[in-house]
């Protein structure tokens, strides 16, 4: 495809159209053009070959985006929790305990990171931790109960043990 710097806006929500037809390869193209045609950073589509790389498990790739974004702007909350998932796949453990928490302090609301500190002590053989921190994640709002569960269940599925994530599901 021939690229042309006037329609970075499409091009964008073509990399969006590749993502949902399961093409990343395309869609990462999409993206890694857009940022090579600016000539300020741009964040959201750096954002989203991110995290294409991260669900195409090329660790070293989105980890090297993850950090792009996070020099630029320290305070990107979910790109912190992303980056904490990241470290927990890769078995960097204390990294990903310390984002973890860094994005809690930053917002001590966010359920999602604290999912993820629940399944960091899954991972660590400490599930009476675990579950009171999964009960902080009820108190914050009592509707997220069924994603709890989809969390431990993905986590079982990670791990192989099937019989425990089709009981959650």
């Amino acid at each position: 495809i021939d690229i042309n710097p006037n329609f970075k806006l499409s091009y964008l929500r073509l990399g969006e159209d590749y993502t949902h037809l399961n093409k990343s390869k395309e869609s990462k193209q999409m993206y890694i053009q857009i940022i090579r045609l600016s000539d300020v950073y741009k964040e959201e589509p750096a954002i989203r070959l991110a995290r294409l790389y991260m669900e195409s498990n090329e660790s070293s790739l989105a980890y090297e985006s993850f950090h792009i974004i996070l020099t630029k702007n320290p305070n990107k909350v979910q790109e912190i929790l992303w980056l904490g998932e990241l470290y927990r796949e890769l078995n960097k453990t204390d990294d990903a305990l310390n984002l973890f928490k860094r994005t809690i302090k930053k917002n001590p609301n966010n359920y999602a990171a604290y999912g993820e500190l629940a399944l960091y002590h899954l991972d660590n053989n400490d599930s009476k931790e675990a579950e009171r921190i999964f009960q902080v994640v009820l108190e914050i709002d009592p509707m997220h109960l069924i994603k709890i569960y989809e969390h431990i269940g993905i986590y079982y599925q990670k791990k192989s043990q099937f019989e425990k994530s089709n009981e959650l599901f």
